[in-house]
């Protein structure tokens, strides 16, 4: 009984777990630095770096979903 219920709770615990691997912080700002720096304006270049900077900051802090939407914002501009 002591073994089901041990393995009751592993199998629950692995299948809580997230089945995909965690975003690269890192790769996906480098990814859209150099649209960064290819901005025709200042203006939009600055713009652009908030969004970035932002992006980074919310990936940092888990909420790897927003960080997604404002790196395909940036992709698609």
């Amino acid at each position: 009984m002591r073994k089901l219920l041990i393995g009751a709770v592993a199998a629950a615990a692995l299948s809580a777990a997230p089945a995909h691997a965690a975003m690269d912080c890192g790769a996906m700002f480098k990814k859209v630095e150099p649209m960064v720096m290819k901005a025709p304006t200042t203006e939009k270049m600055v713009a652009m770096a908030r969004l970035s900077i932002h992006a980074y900051d919310l990936c940092m802090a888990g909420d790897e979903f927003n960080a997604d939407k404002f790196w395909q914002m940036m992709v698609k501009n």
